[in-house]
């Protein structure tokens, strides 16, 4: 197990499937609202929530990558400072993360053609921001993000 951003994708793909059968898995998503509404600290806070309440069983302890533990957690949670590169299970939680969004962003990039969101992953990239100027802004795009905020202003 390992960081799941020095993982090949391959490698990352063939440990979730690994983790899927002998692992118990919970994932969280938040909404683009939420995200805007809430600030993405807090909707990721959300998503952390929600992926443990989607677990079939409920650990003891809950490890969290980083330096902060998503508040109002009812289970004794812990952050650990690169836990990613230190805690095999911290990285297997990286490794699902990484393998659910980018299986997300395929289906994105399928709704969304000329984005480019399966490789890029619709981080702000310059292909992905010319992107935008050329085929205008999706329902998918933060409003707040300020190249999507420039660009609306411009429209109007």
């Amino acid at each position: 197990m390992n960081d799941s951003k020095i993982l090949t994708s391959r490698k990352r793909k063939e440990i979730f499937e690994k983790l899927k059968k002998h692992s118990i898995i919970g994932v969280g998503f938040s909404s683009i609202l939420e995200i805007e509404k809430f600030n993405i600290l807090q909707a990721t806070f959300f998503s952390m929530r929600r992926a443990v309440d989607s677990l079939k069983q409920f650990p003891d302890l809950l490890l969290f990558d980083g330096n902060m533990v998503p508040p109002n957690m009812k289970i004794k949670s812990d952050s650990i400072i690169k836990g990613d590169k230190l805690i095999p299970e911290i990285s297997a939680a990286s490794i699902v993360a990484k393998v659910v969004r980018d299986a997300h962003m395929k289906i994105l990039d399928n709704k969304y053609p000329g984005f480019n969101f399966k490789n890029n992953a619709g981080y702000g990239v310059k292909a992905h921001l010319s992107a935008l100027k050329t085929l205008g802004v999706t329902p998918i795009h933060r409003r707040t993000f300020k190249p999507i905020h420039n660009i609306l202003c411009e429209e109007n």
